[in-house]
């Protein structure tokens, strides 16, 4: 039995699952997809814990996650492999069209930065914005394109309950400030809420590069893969999975030095306006990541099992 474990909360019901599966002989494999929580879980932490340790084998994305999953566990923690974040690398870099930017109502003739996911406070959205700022005179011909939805606790019920739980709503509210006075200076655009997978790409072409500049990180990336998987270089924070995700060092932020970020985001819009060259390159780095050798190591593991 293979569980994909996202969130503490979900182990009130993967737990229950996986003791029901091994009372019954079945093998057990947990995909960890964030080893250390990224809000406060209090009781689903330690529940979570009782989930991992039920594992025959606990995967996580990243040198750094399969690390992180020991140290939290200690010596009688299951058997810990490392399987990438799996990825649908394209052939070449993906190319901006005219009804992308149609579709998006932007400026064709303007470049842009993106970051993109579930806008939540470990994300360092705050140091973005802090950055940006302070490079705002050589970022005056960029737009930095903020998409997603903040995890506030306001649609139903339940994810009000979680957000008052996990400390969602009041980053969220924080974020919502922030990017409020942001918007002001004319270069920050936010697209807020859920999108599709078609605007998502579109504004993965129309962008130079994305950006991550994660506090705190214990996996791998979604976001940052799908921007990478087309050919978009990733201006990404030293933690977690992340920097495996860059093309080189010069790619990779110190966490929460907005000075450092601001430098980057400047010499990047510059690197990538003169040459498309990065994007190759970063299809390049990232083909170790690709889905049939994902299923492989699965595969291997699996069979370790039997």
């Amino acid at each position: 039995m293979h569980i994909q474990h996202w969130a503490p909360p979900l182990a009130c019901y993967l737990w229950p699952l996986a003791s029901m599966a091994r009372r019954r002989g079945k093998r057990i494999v947990v995909t960890v997809h964030n080893p250390h929580p990224h809000e406060q879980a209090g009781t689903f932490k330690r529940i979570e814990d009782r989930l991992l340790r039920s594992a025959d084998v606990l995967l996580a994305h990243g040198a750094r996650g399969v690390q992180s999953l020991r140290d939290r566990l200690g010596a009688d923690a299951p058997a810990v492999c490392q399987v990438a974040h799996g990825m649908h690398v394209r052939t070449e870099p993906v190319v901006a069209t005219d009804a992308d930017y149609a579709r998006l109502g932007l400026d064709v003739h303007r470049r842009n930065v993106l970051l993109f996911g579930n806008l939540r406070g470990y994300k360092g959205l705050d140091v973005l914005l802090e950055a940006w700022k302070s490079a705002s005179e050589q970022l005056a011909g960029t737009r930095l394109i903020i998409a997603g939805r903040f995890w506030s606790g306001k649609r139903h019920l339940l994810s009000r309950l979680s957000a008052r739980l996990l400390g969602m709503s009041e980053h969220a509210e924080r974020l919502q400030t922030l990017l409020l006075e942001a918007r002001s200076s004319g270069n920050v655009m936010l697209w807020e809420g859920f999108h599709s997978d078609a605007d998502l790409d579109a504004l993965i072409r129309v962008s130079s590069f994305a950006v991550f500049p994660y506090l705190r990180f214990s996996g791998q990336s979604g976001a940052a893969c799908r921007a990478a998987e087309q050919g978009r270089p990733v201006l990404v924070s030293h933690v977690g999975g992340l920097p495996e995700l860059a093309i080189d060092n010069s790619w990779v932020c110190i966490p929460g030095d907005s000075q450092m970020l601001a430098d980057k985001l400047v010499e990047k819009v510059m690197q990538t306006s003169e040459s498309r060259g990065c994007d190759q390159r970063q299809l390049d780095m990232v083909r170790c990541f690709d889905w049939a050798r994902v299923a492989d190591d699965h595969g291997a593991i699996y069979r370790e099992l039997l």
